[in-house]
């Protein structure tokens, strides 16, 4: 399932990306009266693309992404069975609505470099 979700995971990783950076070169200083609109404006692009998927499709975005932040796996197993793997310890923790869900994976901070990693880790390159 991950594999058919690369086009998406781009799109979330460049703006990701782009709302990270533009937080560390300074957009989002707290003199920047706009800075409430900065960050609505990539955070709602980001829950729009997420919303747009099934819930098993953003809880496996949410699993590469974890296993991106955590890289706490199996690494003498294949990609598949890391992902399955994994995916079986997000699951087991419980899963909410679709909305609490992917307002968790926006939430994240740097989520752009999380997904890259976990990808990475099942041998695909953003």
């Amino acid at each position: 399932m991950y594999k058919n979700l690369i086009d998406v995971a781009k799109r979330i990783v460049a703006i990701a990306n782009t709302r990270e950076q533009n937080q560390q070169e300074g957009f989002f200083s707290l003199s920047n009266l706009n800075l409430s609109d900065y960050d609505v404006t990539y955070d709602n692009q980001l829950t729009e693309i997420l919303m747009n998927l099934e819930l098993d499709e953003v809880m496996a975005l949410q699993t590469i992404m974890y296993l991106g932040r955590d890289k706490d796996y199996n690494s003498n197993l294949t990609s598949d069975e890391i992902f399955l793997d994994y995916k079986k310890y997000i699951e087991s923790l419980g899963i909410k609505t679709k909305e609490l869900e992917v307002r968790q994976m926006v939430e994240k901070m740097p989520l752009g470099k999380y997904i890259t990693d976990g990808y990475a880790i099942l041998g695909i390159i953003l």
